[in-house]
């Protein structure tokens, strides 16, 4: 597919349906994710898929908070899909599954840990309660305790980076 691929913040080009891992680069996925805000924009204030990765990530057991940091790193090259729309998507969440094992390889990660989908849930229901959506509908999941205050788009970029390289440089 002729100009199949996308310039990244970096400059590069590249082809988020075909990934080469040495095109994949954690500046670019820092500035991309902390320019994405969650919940497809719906919420009361600008609140980044940077944060909340970086948030993700503090939950994980330690062995796994690289992963937790990087378990959304295919958005910053593919965006995102909201949930109810996914299940008539497949050809996308097979390309979000390919990019998200690349991504992962790239940093030494094998695969998502099986706990990212508790903590992810747990996560999701605390921002929906400290962002100003209705808690309804939800069931019995039960949030954080600590409260979530939106970063901006530059300390969500900046604490991203600065948690990926204290990760990286102890050996995770």
């Amino acid at each position: 597919m002729k100009n199949a691929w996308i310039e990244t913040r970096s400059g590069k080009h590249f082809n988020p349906l075909l990934p080469d891992p040495k095109l994949i680069d954690i500046e670019d996925i820092a500035h991309a994710l902390s320019m994405i805000c969650r919940f497809t924009g719906h919420c009361r204030e600008f609140y980044s898929v940077a944060q909340h990765s970086v948030l993700v990530s503090e939950r994980y057991s330690p062995d796994n908070k690289l992963a937790g940091l990087l378990h959304d790193a295919s958005e910053a090259y593919l965006c995102d899909v909201s949930a109810p729309l996914k299940p008539f998507l497949p050809d996308y969440k097979q390309f979000e599954h390919n990019l998200t094992l690349v991504v992962l390889e790239k940093f030494g990660i094998s695969q998502i840990p099986k706990e990212v989908k508790e903590i992810d849930r747990r996560l999701c229901f605390t921002e929906a309660r400290d962002l100003g959506f209705r808690l309804d509908g939800w069931g019995d999941v039960k949030p954080y305790e600590r409260r979530i205050w939106p970063w901006t788009q530059d300390e969500s970029k900046k604490f991203f980076l600065f948690y990926f390289q204290s990760l990286t440089r102890n050996g995770a």
